[in-house]
């Protein structure tokens, strides 16, 4: 990965949206010690516990120069204010509700964080001619019959309203880049893993299950598996596409960010219980509402406009998560597994 050029760095400020998040935090934490100014808003949601956000928040606020929001993306006025004080070279718009699992308990959240919010960050993005990176998803490919997922696929089946409100803000950048100038990059994250991620997410789950000697349900079969991608390469791509557009560069409007390499599910748990010295025991149940069997990244468009890929392995990336997950246990929730 090349860095940043600090010169270049000292006269840049970028907007992360859901800094306090588990990619937000790290991107925003990389970024900052490239000597990178950034503002950060979050509204520190409870979809997890609120104790690790604020956690993060305060790993943060020992950088200078860092500015944190308590908002909404949604929030319309105070979105507005912080844009225009700030005046950021860049925006990277990553605040979501999360969960691919049909809940129907989050449908107002989808749809005020998801779709309302990311409009807003785009329309203002396009008022004020700030290039934008914003996040979608894997999961607006579904069950896409042609494997690996290309950028220009045709078919996209959306299983849950999380994808769907991700494919929505997709279409939604596409109108405002013809229409309104938006110099937009959208990222369709694939499984991202990695160091102090959330724990509901399914390697999390997994390890914790493993280390307290609890059941695992895996949902799928022999077949599902996931493309799992570490987050510092996830980190290093997105900085590299950060570079790329304030340099004044023209990328394309859609990336993959994926390993090429999907893991079956199975395998994944077979690896924390080689590292962890442990075994667990697994059961096996149907795949829930809003899961897809199989995600599988061609990132082959990223490599030919960046030069860069995600390179970690599976068993690279999980070994580095287990070190920090023993090194990290009283923070660590006491829960069985799940897949993704």
């Amino acid at each position: 990965m090349t860095a940043i050029n600090e010169e270049k760095s000292k006269n840049r400020c970028i907007l992360i949206t859901g800094v306090a998040g588990f990619i937000g935090s790290h991107l925003a934490h990389s970024l900052l010690e490239d000597k990178v100014a950034v503002v950060g808003v979050d509204s520190l949601s409870d979809y997890y516990p609120v104790e690790i956000k604020l956690r993060r928040l305060a790993s943060l606020r020992s950088f200078r120069p860092f500015v944190y929001y308590h908002a909404c993306v949604s929030e319309s006025k105070s979105l507005t204010k912080i844009f225009e004080t700030h005046t950021p070279t860049l925006v990277i718009h990553l605040a979501a509700q999360a969960g691919v699992v049909a809940q129907e308990h989050l449908i107002p959240s989808y749809i005020k964080s998801n779709i309302y919010g990311a409009e807003m960050v785009m329309r203002l993005c396009a008022r004020l001619g700030i290039p934008l990176i914003y996040a979608s998803s894997s999961s607006v490919y579904g069950d896409c019959p042609n494997v690996p997922f290309l950028e220009s696929e045709a078919t996209l089946l959306p299983k849950s309203l999380y994808a769907a409100s991700k494919l929505y803000n997709e279409q939604v950048a596409s109108f405002y880049a013809k229409h309104l100038n938006l110099k937009a990059v959208g990222l369709r994250f694939f499984s991202i893993y990695g160091e102090d991620m959330r724990p509901d997410m399914a390697i999390s789950l997994f390890t914790s299950a493993i280390y307290h000697s609890k059941p695992i349900t895996l949902y799928g079969n022999n077949a599902t598996a996931r493309d799992f991608t570490y987050i510092k390469d996830l980190v290093c791509v997105i900085k590299q596409i950060t570079q790329k557009l304030q340099d004044g560069e023209t990328l394309a409007s859609i990336y993959n960010i994926g390993s090429q390499s999907p893991v079956p599910i199975e395998r994944v748990v077979r690896i924390l219980e080689e590292l962890l010295n442990k075994t667990s025991k697994i059961t096996h149940s149907p795949l829930r509402l809003g899961e897809a069997q199989l995600t599988y990244s061609d990132s082959s468009l990223l490599y030919r406009d960046l030069a860069i890929r995600p390179t970690t392995t599976i068993e690279e990336g999980l070994k580095c998560y287990v070190r920090w997950y023993l090194d990290n246990l009283t923070m660590q929730p006491n829960k069985g597994g799940i897949a993704l």
